[in-house]
Parts: C-alpha cells; sequence; structure tokens
C-alpha cells in the first residue's frame, strides 16, 4: 500500500462528491486528505484526494472514475514520484515532470 495523488475536474454538481466517496470506499481505500475547490471556470470544481491504495485499486479507481459523465478529466499519480520544493503550490508540484502518471 502507498500514497497516491488523485485529481478530478467536473462539472460543479453537490452529488458528484457523494459518488466519487462512494466509489472509494466500495473499493475499500483509506481516504487521508480531500480539498474541493473551484476551477475558475463557470460550473467546473476541481477535487483533489490523497489515498492509501494498492497501484490495482488504484488505477480501478482511475478507470471507473473515468467513465463517470459529470467527470472531465482525471490523474492519478504515485506519491512516490511526487516531490515537493520549498515555497511551491499544490498545483506546481503535480506539474513537476518527474511526476509520471501511473496510467501513462
Amino acid at each position: 500500500m502507498s500514497d497516491y495523488y488523485l485529481l478530478v475536474t467536473a462539472s460543479d454538481d453537490s452529488r458528484l462528491l457523494a459518488r466519487v466517496a462512494g466509489l472509494i470506499a466500495r473499493l475499500g481505500l483509506a481516504l487521508k486528505s480531500l480539498s474541493l475547490a473551484s476551477s475558475g471556470q463557470s460550473g467546473i470544481c476541481r477535487m483533489s484526494f490523497v489515498l492509501v491504495a494498492d497501484p490495482g485499486s488504484a488505477d480501478l479507481l482511475y478507470r471507473m472514475l473515468s467513465r463517470l459523465i459529470d467527470v472531465r478529466t482525471v490523474e492519478l499519480k504515485a506519491a512516490a514520484v511526487l516531490r515537493r520544493r520549498k515555497n511551491s503550490s499544490y498545483r506546481e508540484m503535480m506539474r513537476t515532470e518527474s511526476a509520471l502518471p501511473i496510467n501513462a
């Protein structure tokens, strides 16, 4: 089991967070952190999660989320490849070139 960062961009629907949380719970994954914010575009929100999962379960969650109608993009990255630099934002951390999606 290791940590994974999951970023979801989706339509701003109050029921969507419940559906995503339900998927995480059904797979039996541990949720360490959750953040929900506006993306800057009208009607679009950004959700970020830190999960504890094995690679197979993380990949299954990625595929399940990609099929949801209201979801626009899904990114899944292993925490081991992410390095936070001093004074860097979360967004910069997720864009580091060393951070490769596990589903590439």
